[in-house]
Order: structure tokens, then C-alpha cells, then sequence
């Protein structure tokens, strides 16, 4: 089984402490990182973890270069088939891109939130709100 001792940081802190991080699965999403993380540190966005599955358009290395950034390997191509065995259903299969953001979520947690974003897909508060506002409007909101 795959679990979230197989994620490895390559590049950022291994466990950073932030109210608010942001996690986000990538391949070649170098066109869209600048206007991404500009756009979410303007939200308040405090840490961003991205796993990177083997880009080659240069998004390693820009990412890297980012002061406010953790990068992950998880040694496998995100459409590898990886098995879930959980004890109270049988085994499943599927992509493992699926598991990743799962994992990402158990192992990095920020103190009042995580979000999982992805690098091509904006995030749109009302005008003046950040995503420490979205936490305080969430917090204590029971699940339907």
C-alpha cells in the first residue's frame, strides 16, 4: 500500500506551521504559477505545498526558488494504479493521483485550515474576504 511516508519533500520545510496552507497536485503548470500565487498570497495564503508529478517545463525549478513553498515527490506518475486498503471495505484501485490528495491533506495540515487547489483554477472570495475569512465562517459549520 501507498501511504504518506512514500510522499518526500525535496525542496521547503518538511512540516511548516502555518494557519493557512494550500496544497496543490501539478505537471507542467508553469504558464499559470505566477498569477497563481500571487493571486492566493493576495487571499492570504500562507504556505503552498505542491506535489509535483515530473514536470519538465521548468515548474521544479521556479517552485524551488520560492520562499513561501514545500515541493513533494511521491515516486509515481499520477495515473499509476495504487490499491486502498482500508479495513472496513475491500481493497479498491484506483489513480493515484486520488490518493495523493488525500495523503497531502493527513500529512500537512495548516492551524486553521488546509485548501486544496489546483494551479490552473482560481479561487473567487466576494470582494475584501481572504481565506482566513472563509475559515472563520466555516469554523464550528457541521457537514450535511
Amino acid at each position: 500500500m501507498f501511504d504518506q511516508d512514500r510522499l518526500t519533500v525535496v525542496y521547503g520545510p518538511e512540516d511548516p506551521k502555518f494557519d493557512i496552507l494550500l496544497v496543490c497536485v501539478l505537471k507542467d503548470e508553469m504558464y499559470f504559477l505566477l498569477e497563481f500565487l500571487a493571486h492566493y498570497r493576495a487571499l492570504g495564503g500562507e504556505h503552498f505545498v505542491f506535489l509535483d508529478n515530473a514536470s519538465t517545463d521548468g515548474t521544479t525549478n521556479f517552485l524551488t526558488r520560492q520562499p513561501d513553498v514545500s515541493v513533494v515527490n511521491a515516486g509515481l506518475r499520477y495515473s499509476e494504479p495504487v490499491i486502498i486498503n482500508n479495513a472496513r471495505y475491500k481493497p479498491v484501485q484506483q489513480r493515484a493521483i486520488n490518493l495523493w490528495r488525500s495523503l497531502l491533506h493527513q500529512r500537512f495540515q495548516g492551524r486553521l485550515g488546509t485548501v486544496n487547489v489546483d494551479a490552473d483554477e482560481f479561487l473567487q472570495l466576494p470582494p475584501g474576504q481572504t481565506l482566513r475569512d472563509l475559515t472563520g465562517k466555516l469554523d464550528g459549520v457541521q457537514a450535511q
